[in-house]
């Protein structure tokens, strides 16, 4: 699959790779679509920069298309999902603290669970719908939703990780994120 990167840093923070996001022009675009699909898992690292804005961390770039897989709201910490409708989870701590945190969500179907920093966020979601949603580029949605800050270790699941999956691999990786 080809990449095409644009006004985006990528270097080595210490023992992780980072790629950093200016909120305004930078992208990575995939030569390829990503199918997720409706049972997924979106799981990455993010020091969040403070935009005052949605940002979203990737997207799917077409007419009239309005999903992504994982999506951050400055003020309220707020994290979505959104495949036509959308869930949420207002969370209890400040991600636009420039900080490292690990940041996920599990979507079997309609049913949603978000992660923060290796635990689960909130109760279970339900979307309205169940549109597959499918990405072909990091750093924002359909060309809005910049992300400013910086991300690390974003992975896309074809499957769903358990709650156990997820803490254990924030346990191992926590040291690299200074966390």
């Amino acid at each position: 699959m080809a990449l095409t990167i644009t006004n985006t840093e990528v270097f080595k923070d210490g023992d992780a790779r980072v790629m950093k996001f200016d909120g305004a022009t930078s992208v990575l675009t995939l030569g390829s679509t990503l199918v997720l699909g409706t049972e997924f898992t979106f799981i990455g690292w993010f020091a969040l920069g403070d935009t005052g804005a949605f940002m979203a961390v990737a997207g799917f770039q077409a007419p009239a298309s309005d999903s992504y897989p994982l999506l951050f709201s400055y003020g309220a910490t707020t994290i979505y999902t959104h495949d036509g409708t959308s869930a949420t989870s207002v969370i209890d701590a400040d991600l636009f603290d420039g900080n490292w945190h690990q940041v996920g969500v599990v979507r079997n179907g309609t049913n949603v669970k978000f992660y923060l920093d290796g635990a689960q966020t909130g109760v279970d979601k339900t979307l309205g719908t169940n549109n597959a949603l499918s990405i072909n580029r990091i750093g924002n949605r359909n060309g809005a939703f910049n992300y400013a800050g910086k991300m690390s270790d974003v992975r896309a699941y074809s499957g769903l990780l358990t709650a156990a999956e997820i803490s254990q691999m924030f346990t191992n990786e926590r040291a690299k994120y200074n966390v």
